[in-house]
């Protein structure tokens, strides 16, 4: 399961369980997910091209669409 942090820091309890097996979070890391995410991004730079609004959920640099 994923943490929120994520990692945990240094300092979290977690680290000290004898059991704990962490490992990077690659839940989405699927051939159905990659081709998802290729499909949004080849739309959002038909969008670029034709001029269109981009979905504000893909746009991680809003602050460079302001100016």
């Amino acid at each position: 399961e994923p943490s929120n942090p994520e990692p945990p820091p240094a300092d979290s309890p977690l680290w000290g369980l004898p059991n704990l097996v962490a490992t990077p979070h690659v839940g989405a890391n699927t051939s159905e997910a990659r081709d998802r995410v290729a499909l949004v991004a080849l739309q959002q730079i038909f969008d670029v091209w034709a001029g269109t609004a981009l979905d504000p959920r893909c746009v991680v640099n809003r602050h460079l669409f302001a100016s």
